[in-house]
């Protein structure tokens, strides 16, 4: 088996002497670290978000599967946030991203509302992230691109398996209150 220390760095360059660049939500960094931190930060804050908003909505939710899987998704979120962060402090960085206002507010109005139907609401978060691929795009691309930072690399291929497993519940959940 092979260890750490026999590892080869990667290229610093593509072969021709460009030097190797990183890319993550439409921006370039020349250092992984770099595109790391930014990452993690930007996926913390929408974990974050995400379990404060699944929390408000399994308060709301009239169907019991529905507010028994909010509340597993909620906690889950939550627990993505903190290894996010723990990550990046490991990594001597802050945690500074946040969502936008307009973005939070927005989904705070629908899903805690209420008056809006589980089916409804299960119906909007879906249309938005309806193929799970794409969905996790972002997710599996940084993770392409992370050959030093092993560790973040685990954390976040774990990650990722559960994001799926969530959003396969949320489709679950929808084809289970539309009935048969």
């Amino acid at each position: 088996m092979e260890s750490e220390s026999d590892r080869q760095p990667p290229p610093t360059t593509d072969g021709r002497g460009v030097p190797r660049a990183y890319t993550y939500g439409g921006d370039t960094f020349r250092a992984e670290r770099e595109m790391v931190v930014r990452f993690l930060d930007d996926f913390r804050a929408a974990e974050s978000f995400g379990a404060t908003v699944l929390g408000l909505w399994a308060d709301v939710a009239r169907d019991p599967v529905v507010r028994g899987g909010l509340r597993t998704l909620c906690a889950r979120e939550q627990r993505h946030a903190n290894l996010l962060a723990d990550r990046l402090r490991q990594l001597g960085a802050e945690c500074r991203a946040e969502l936008g206002r307009d973005l939070q507010d927005a989904a705070r109005a629908r899903l805690a509302s209420a008056k809006i139907s589980d089916l409804d609401k299960l119906d909007e978060v879906l249309a938005r992230c309806a193929d799970v691929d794409v969905a996790v795009k972002p997710i599996r691309d940084v993770l392409a691109q992370i050959d030093d930072d092993l560790d973040t690399r685990e954390l976040l291929r774990m990650i990722l398996d559960e994001e799926i497993a969530t959003l396969r519940w949320l489709a679950t959940a929808r084809r289970t209150l539309q009935g048969p």
